[in-house]
């Protein structure tokens, strides 16, 4: 049975921001940690939306296998992902999850490292145990999620919004309210291919994030269309048409001959 679901926080392809530079910055370990960096690089640093909570651990080890135990207090009613980081002495293991003494996760190597969310917290005092062959440096990111705050931020990046977007084959248009000015930050991959065009005049775009296309938008409303042909193609082209022009002489030949 195949189940879609569609994302009603979607930010569609391009939003104004509220930053001045949307150059890539320094990135944690901690996934957690990344999605606040995003969102205080695209201008919202008003908000938090994860909030670390505090622990006790304890390690017990036996042969090759080692069970960490997390003792926390969980006061709120919000949602409670974790993340561990490690190692694995084989790449076929298997990681067993407990809380309160309760299996409720079991992966293999292949979804370590995941960003995994634990099920409803019935009780203030909660024990979080994970037994596998870990070793190395053992990290586990315990957060809430606050929700109230993340819808914040989402209404805050879609004030102003590219709408209307219409894509046909290789050209997508559509408009968008700039309000005084700023970068417009897009979810298009960078690539050479593109040219963009502001009310119909050609502009320059920059690569944000080290990955996506952003570009300087006076204030005011504007009309954007995003034009791709891959590089080289006409070149590609250029080439096809030459070598199909000189077949044509080749073989015109040997049948004269």
């Amino acid at each position: 049975t195949l189940i879609a679901y569609k994302n009603p926080y979607s930010l569609g392809i391009g939003v104004m921001t509220k930053s001045s530079s949307l150059q890539s910055p320094i990135w944690s370990n901690n996934p957690f940690e990344n999605q606040e960096i995003l969102l205080n690089t695209l201008g919202i640093t008003d908000i938090t939306i994860y909030h670390d909570i505090p622990y006790e651990v304890s390690t017990q080890e036996n042969d090759n296998l080692v069970t960490l135990t997390y003792e926390f207090d969980v006061t709120t009613d919000q949602s409670v992902y974790y993340y561990l980081r490690g190692q694995l002495l084989s790449g076929d293991s298997k990681i067993f999850f407990y809380l309160n003494d309760e299996l409720i996760l079991r992966i293999g190597a292949s979804h370590f490292g995941a960003v995994l969310e634990l099920p409803a917290l019935t009780q203030e005092k909660n024990v979080l145990k994970i037994e596998g062959p870990l070793c190395g440096d053992i990290q586990l990111h315990l957060v809430s999620f606050d929700k109230e705050a993340f819808l914040s931020a989402i209404k805050q990046l879609n004030t102003n919004k590219l709408e209307h977007v219409i894509t046909n084959g290789n050209i997508s248009t559509g408009t968008i309210d700039a309000g005084d000015g700023g970068t417009l930050f897009t979810s298009i991959p960078y690539d050479e291919g593109f040219s963009i065009y502001v009310d119909g005049i050609k502009t320059n775009y920059n690569k944000a994030l080290d990955t996506f296309i952003s570009l300087e938008l006076t204030s005011g409303t504007h009309n954007i269309k995003f034009v791709y042909y891959p590089p080289g193609l006409m070149v590609g082209i250029i080439i096809m048409c030459i070598s199909f022009i000189g077949s044509i002489v080749f073989f015109s030949r040997r049948s004269i001959t």
